[in-house]
């Protein structure tokens, strides 16, 4: 191995145990319940904790956490040593923390050799290359490797999250939205490649984008594709405003509902005067920083796309974009048409902005192949779990991120395989909503046969 090859390999592997120990740390800070399990991240019980709720500080025995020194926080050593919690915490609560840090000491120097042997092209670079097709490739390979190692790192916090507490966090999902869109108009070779057949090909070779394999129209690079860009921002901020939306059994109907809706996001002072002494209702710091980012996003996105962007760099964006409402949409339609059809929750919200930002990381093509592969993730391990405790309910966003990562993992294979789906285009947007339709008319009998030939409450079950 050349001397150069094995610095950086070591180096990675450092920079991998740091994800792995920032991958923690996310996973207990984002979390709802944050002091639980242990972390080496709390130095001590929050005063505001133990003065607000001393009941929960000593039935979990939160006071008998030692005090934190500095190896704590080394990563992977820091673990071991966490081992003295184990009598408040678990005899494991130390080891899938360990795990995480070893997998990214371990697998981001791997990842490396994988995308610069050419992983994602199907074939070894370095056969028939001439020095300059070598470095072309080089490039393209650390871009891929660079942005990808983004996504598998949020990918990593939002799936723990989501086993620990059947949610995934914004604080996950929109930075990484944010953080794909931008790259898609900066860095436009980074998308996923189009696959290739000879050494020679990589002369040529270029990202997906959109219209893959076919050639987009002319409509991207001029003002309708900026107008389709702004508009999927706009619902996409919009759907993540805070908001509650009251049930049907309220009996408020839609006008009600949406009124109830628009309250709860925007919290106008109150009309009426009370003698209780109340909190004053102010429009809260999620819905202002989002408002924000709206504002921000319409005036910048004209901006970029009639003075900075060129043609290439337009196409990729627009790419990004398409991906993040393909994507997204398809869980969308399915929470809504699900929620509908069984009368709860079929799948969370936060599912909707997993697949935003994975559609606007791979495109609207390796999204629905990782879709694909997630159901039969989520198949097996569905009828597992209800073999096992009777609980028809899992957390589906594990599922669609190990999905997608087989699908980013076999992109030459998804791309043979799933070629001639996605000439389709457009169409498959229309077998979606026949596929929503015909969901619909089967989830209410479904539902019959759970409850009475297996006799499982669904009501029952924990929804996210």
């Amino acid at each position: 191995m050349p001397p150069q090859l094995l610095i950086q390999i070591l180096l990675l592997a450092v920079l991998g145990a740091l994800t792995g120990s920032l991958i923690n740390w996310a996973i207990y800070r984002w979390a709802i319940t944050r002091y639980l399990p242990v972390s080496p991240f709390m130095k001590r019980v929050p005063d505001q904790l133990r003065e607000q709720h001393p009941d929960y500080v000593a039935e979990n025995r939160l006071d008998e956490v030692q005090p934190r020194a500095a190896l704590d926080f080394v990563p992977i050593v820091g673990w071991f040593r966490l081992r003295r919690d184990a009598s408040v915490f678990g005899k494991a609560c130390w080891l899938r923390p360990l795990l995480i840090e070893l997998t990214w000491m371990i697998g981001l120097p791997l990842f490396f050799l994988w995308q610069h042997n050419g992983g994602l092209i199907g074939f070894d670079p370095a056969v028939g290359l001439t020095p300059a097709d070598a470095d072309q490739f080089a490039s393209l390979a650390n871009g891929w490797f660079w942005l990808h190692s983004i996504l598998i790192a949020l990918m990593f916090i939002a799936t723990f999250i989501d086993f620990d507490e059947q949610m995934i966090p914004d604080q996950v999902t929109v930075p990484g939205t944010l953080v794909a869109l931008i790259a898609s108009a900066i860095f436009i070779n980074v998308r996923l490649p189009l696959t290739v057949p000879t050494p020679a090909a990589l002369r040529s070779l270029s990202s997906i984008d959109f219209a893959s394999p076919d050639v987009p129209g002319a409509w991207v690079t001029s003002t309708t594709g900026l107008l389709a860009c702004v508009a999927i921002f706009v619902i996409w901020v919009l759907a993540l405003l805070p908001k509650i939306y009251p049930p049907r059994e309220f009996g408020l109907g839609h006008w009600g509902s949406l009124k109830i809706m628009l309250a709860s996001t925007f919290r106008p002072r109150r009309k009426n005067e009370c003698e209780l002494r109340v909190r004053p209702r102010t429009t809260s710091l999620m819905t202002r920083i989002y408002l924000l980012m709206l504002f921000v996003g319409v005036i910048l996105l004209p901006i970029a796309w009639f003075s900075w962007l060129g043609m290439a760099a337009k196409i990729s964006l627009v790419s990004s974009f398409i991906g993040l409402g393909v994507a997204g949409g398809l869980i969308w339609g399915i929470r809504i048409v699900g929620g509908v059809a069984l009368g709860q929750e079929a799948m969370g919200f936060g599912d909707v902005t997993l697949m935003c930002m994975i559609g606007a990381f791979l495109g609207w093509q390796a999204s629905m192949a990782g879709f694909v592969y997630s159901i039969f993730f989520a198949v097996v391990l569905a009828i597992i779990l209800f073999v096992m405790t009777k609980k028809s309910y899992l957390a589906f966003g594990p599922y669609l991120c190990m999905g997608s990562l087989l699908a980013m993992f076999r992109w030459p294979s998804v791309w043979s395989d799933f070629e001639h789906i996605f000439w389709m285009g457009p169409w498959l947007l229309a077998a979606f909503g026949g596929s929503l339709v015909l969901m619909a008319i089967l989830l209410p009998l479904v539902r019959w046969l759970k409850e009475s030939l297996l006799g499982v409450d669904l009501n029952a079950d924990e929804t996210a």
